[in-house]
Parts: structure tokens; sequence; C-alpha cells
């Protein structure tokens, strides 16, 4: 699991300021660019590589080789992380249309792939004892590969076309918070204990062999987290972000990377189902649990989505207003509570681990801790 933590930076004087705040327009350039190039790749039928960049390398506005690379993998993560969120709804286009068993799996297989627009398609399909088809599974043999039909490939991209209405390419040309990799932006302790600063950040700038060291305030609360994960085998990531809030402030966050809890391979498997009309889950023993949290949630996403709506009016972006990020934030932190309650207090799961949950706009997630 990652987590960022936010630092203020100390007395960082006008130049190194300065510095900072003049990588924002040409990454911004650069990441319009390389988001509209890979935007027709993934119309032609591509998919995004484990390095995304641009034709034979090239750089846009003056960056380097390096900051090119930060370039091509925020560029990355932001395609992969909208293909998700359009994969979620095309199918629930697909389970909750009138189509046949047999067209709803074709096209799910194809939702998985990504390749909504692929103009050829063939997908593995194994034979069981009674010479019906069914998806391929790992091991599986006798395998036979099938093309797609191409009405099956249309109504795929008609899918991704609706999907898109409701979630659209996102635009990084304003993005205000750069993910920079290590290869331009490394944090180290300092060599000697200082009360005023706990780390420091080497940023590569505009002007080559000329990087500006930028002291970071003490952050109590990330040290405490970040000795945790240290004793559970993590430590920081190969990133840092670096974020231009409205008011012109600077902040670095360093970010964690804890590793997963291990399986259970012991005590009782439970199931767990969410989407209650009347309760926020139900265990497979049929407990019904957080039904008063549900209708506390459906009123706050009721002001959030009457906030959101008040703003836009406005022309005010939601994420730009500080009341709707606190209530952002007030809901992610309740949902997140409430599970770990519910769990820890059912008859059913009431054993260590302990649970955490967490919460975002399309979906919840239960982790053992």
């Amino acid at each position: 699991m990652k987590r960022a933590y936010p630092h203020a930076l100390f007395d960082v004087n006008e130049g190194k300021r300065r510095a900072l705040l003049a990588l924002f327009a040409p990454f911004r350039e650069a990441l319009g660019e390389m988001a509209s190039h890979w935007r027709m790749r993934l119309l032609h039928g591509d998919q995004p590589s484990r390095y995304v960049g641009l034709p034979d390398n090239r750089r846009v506005a003056g960056l380097s080789a390096r900051q090119m690379r930060s370039v091509g993998n925020m560029t990355r993560n932001m395609i992969l992380s909208w293909q998700a969120l359009l994969e979620d709804a095309i199918r629930g286009l697909i389970n909750q249309s009138t189509l046949t068993p047999w067209e709803k799996t074709i096209l799910n297989r194809i939702n998985v792939r990504h390749a909504w627009w692929s103009d050829g398609l063939e997908l593995p399909w194994t034979p069981d004892d009674d010479g019906e088809l069914r998806p391929t599974r790992k091991g599986d043999r006798n395998v036979v590969t099938l093309p797609v039909g191409p009405d099956l490939l249309k109504l795929a991209r008609r899918l991704a076309k609706h999907a898109m209405k409701l979630n659209p390419y996102p635009d990084l040309r304003r993005t205000d918070t750069l993910i920079l990799d290590s290869i331009v932006a490394k944090p180290t302790r300092p060599e000697t204990p200082n009360p005023h600063v706990s780390w420091w950040v080497k940023i590569s700038t505009l002007q080559k062999g000329r990087p500006v060291n930028i002291p970071l305030k003490p952050n109590e609360y990330f040290e405490r987290e970040y000795e945790m994960t240290v004793e559970q085998g993590g430590g920081l990531c190969g990133v840092i972000q670096l974020h231009h809030a409205d008011d012109g402030t600077l902040l670095i966050s360093l970010v964690t990377d804890t590793p997963d809890a291990p399986l259970r391979d012991h005590g009782q498997t439970i199931g767990i189902d969410f989407g209650m009309a009347d309760a926020l889950f139900a265990t497979s023993s049929g407990e019904l649990l957080g039904g008063k949290m549900l209708r506390t949630l459906r009123r706050l996403d009721q002001r959030l989505n009457e906030q959101a709506a008040w703003l836009q009016r406005r022309g005010i972006k939601p994420t730009r207003d500080p009341g709707y990020r606190k209530l952002q934030n007030r809901i992610r932190s309740m949902v997140r509570n409430e599970i770990g309650r519910q769990l820890n207090l059912s008859p059913t799961v009431r054993a260590k681990p302990t649970y955490v949950g967490s919460y975002s706009k399309n979906s919840i997630s239960v982790t053992a801790a």
C-alpha cells in the first residue's frame, strides 16, 4: 500500500522557489502532448507499454531525458487509472443489458483486456466434456483460439464511447501536482541531526547540472508511520510529489510503500457482499452491518453532490474548494473507521488481525492489519 505524506518546506530562498515553480509550465506542456499522443494510440487499439514516451524519444519544452521519463510515468499511471474506471463503467453497462449470456461473456472478456478499440481480437476457449466452449483457465489443455465477430467489437466500441461521457479522458495540462521519479528527485536524511529539517530532497531543475536541495520541515505523524513501515519491511517509494497550491504554497510529499498483509492460512472463511439497500455490507452468515452508517453516508453524499453542482454553476472546480475537499475527507475517514469497527465487532469475524477499510468514489475495500 502506498501513502503520501505532505511536508512543508523549511526556509527556502527565492531562487530555489523560482526553480521549483519553473518546472510546472514545461511539465504541463509535456504531459498534455504525451497524453494527447497516447489518446490517439489507444483509439487505434494500442495499449500503454511499460515505458510511455513520445516517438523517437522526443523531448518537450526543454525537459531532460530523465524528466521526460517522469512525464511518461505520470501519463502511464493516468492512463491505467482511467482505463480501470472505464472498465468498471462498461462492466455495469454489459451486466445491466438484455444481451445473451454468451454475448455478455465475450464483451466482458474484451472489457477486461481493455481491447475496446481493437480492429481484430482473438480469445482463447476450452471445450468442456459436452463440447461447449468456456473461457480458458490456467492449466487448461486443448485450448482453441477464435476471433471475435465484428458486430461485438463494434458494440464494445459503442459501450466505451458511452462510458467515456461519464469518465472523460483526463487533461493533465493543468495539474497542480508533479510526480517526480528518483532519477530527478531523491530524498535523503540530514547528515547531522537538525530540529528544523527532517529530510532533504535533491531535485533536478531546468538548468542542466544545477539541482536544488530542498529542506523539509519535520512531520511527526509521517515519522511514526515511516518507522512502522520500515518495521514491516517497507520503505520510501522511488517518487516524490511536488504540489503547487492555489495560494502559491509549495509542498513536497514523501511516499511510503507498505507491504500488503500476508494472506491468512487459518481461521474461518467468510464472504462479504457490498451493495445492500439497507446495510453497508452483509456477511455469509447472514449479518447485516452498517445500516445506520449507510444512511448517514447517503445524506453526506447528497450534500457533496449539491455542493459540486453549486460550484460548477459558478465555474469553480470542486477540487479547488476547501469545503468540498473537507467533506470528501470526512466521508473517507468515516467509511474507513466504520468498516473496521463493524468487522471487529461482528461475532463472525471477531478475531485478530483487526480490519481497516478504505473508501473511494467507486469502491470500498477491506484490509487485514
